[in-house]
């Protein structure tokens, strides 16, 4: 029952289908591949497989932020100078 389930939740409908969202860019096939992962874990998955969906799941999160925070500039690296009180 619980695969019966699996493959309903691949077949509903998320924002897009991975594979159209695959040509559109990284960050578009990333957020699909999200969503229809979360959705095959809300609709149950085989107690074997919830620790690879869950992983996975949270891998594809942190490469989607880390994809969102590059594009936005927030993920530059900076180095730190020695604070002197002649600065301020």
């Amino acid at each position: 029952m619980a695969v019966s389930k699996m493959k309903a939740a691949a077949a509903a409908p998320v924002s897009q289908s991975v594979a159209v969202s695959a040509r559109a860019g990284r960050l578009e096939a990333l957020t699909a591949l999200r969503d229809k992962i979360a959705a095959m874990i809300d609709e149950g998955v085989p107690p074997r497989d919830m620790a690879s969906l869950s992983k996975r799941l949270i891998e594809v999160m942190d490469d989607i932020n880390s994809l969102e925070t590059s594009e936005e500039g927030k993920a530059v690296s900076v180095d730190d100078e020695r604070w002197t009180p002649e600065a301020v």
